[in-house]
C-alpha cells in the first residue's frame, strides 16, 4: 500500500524546497555561497529528498547531514525527565540509526555533495561549516534545539532560512516549541509558523510558501 514515508509535513518540505531555491538565488546574485544544513538526519528520507530537489537544480552547494546517529544524549533525556516532566521511556526512540548506512545510501543516489557527520550538535563547532544557507533543525528536545539556534546564529549568511519541526505546544517533544519560542523572543524575531508543526526563521520580505504567523 502507499504510505507517506517523512517525518515532516508536505507544507514543510515545500518551504524547505523553496528555501533552498531563494537562498541559491540569493548566493548568485550577491556572490556568495554557503550550505544546506540538516541536523537530526534519522534515516535519511529527507536527506534524500532535499538532495534531490538540489539535484534537479544543479546547486552543488555542500548539504551537512548532522546526527548523533545513537539517539538523545543522556543530558538532553535527563533534563526532560526531571525539568520538563516527560516520560522517560518515551526519549528512547532513534537509537538505530548508522552512519555508514546513511552516507552509503546518500553515495549510491549520486550525491556527492552531502556531508555526514556524526556529532551533538549541541556541542558541534559551527563556525567549520558556515555561512550557512539553510538550516533544518529536528532535534525534538529543549537543550538541543536552543543550543543549535544560539550557537549557530553568528553563522548564518544574510539571507538565511531556517525551518525547526515539532514547534507544537502540548506535546511529547515541545521542547522544540519552548526553545524556537524563546530563540525568537530573544533575538526580537517574529514567531512564525509553517504547517501544523514548524516554526522557521527567514528574512522578511521574502514572501514564503503557505506561511501563517502569529
Amino acid at each position: 500500500m502507499p504510505r507517506y514515508p517523512f517525518m515532516l509535513e508536505p507544507d514543510q518540505l515545500i518551504w524547505l524546497c523553496h528555501a533552498i531555491d531563494v537562498t541559491r538565488e540569493a548566493g548568485a546574485r550577491d556572490g556568495g555561497q554557503g550550505c544546506i544544513v540538516e541536523v537530526g538526519v534519522a534515516r535519511g528520507q529527507t536527506s534524500t529528498f532535499l538532495l534531490t530537489h538540489m539535484q534537479l537544480h544543479g546547486d552543488r552547494r555542500p548539504y551537512y547531514c548532522i546526527d548523533t546517529f545513537s539517539g538523545f544524549t543522556a543530558a538532553d533525556r535527563d533534563h526532560e525527565v526531571s525539568q520538563r516532566a516527560k516520560p522517560a521511556a518515551a526519549l528512547n526512540g532513534f537509537t538505530v540509526n548508522d552512519r555508514a548506512a546513511v552516507e552509503q545510501n546518500l553515495k549510491r543516489h549520486g550525491f556527492d555533495n552531502a556531508i555526514v557527520i556524526e556529532a551533538d550538535a549541541g556541542a558541534f563547532g559551527w563556525s567549520r561549516i558556515a555561512p550557512i544557507d539553510v538550516l533544518l533543525l529536528d532535534v525534538d528536545l529543549y537543550r538541543p534545539t536552543k543550543a543549535v539556534l544560539t550557537a549557530s546564529r553568528p553563522h548564518w549568511s544574510s539571507w538565511a532560512h531556517v525551518l525547526v519541526d515539532d514547534v507544537k505546544p502540548d506535546d511529547i517533544f515541545d521542547g522544540a516549541h519552548q526553545a524556537y519560542v524563546e530563540f525568537c523572543e530573544e533575538q526580537r524575531l517574529p514567531i512564525r509558523l509553517v504547517g501544523g508543526k514548524a516554526g522557521v526563521v527567514a528574512p522578511p520580505e521574502q514572501a514564503v510558501a503557505k506561511e501563517g504567523e502569529t
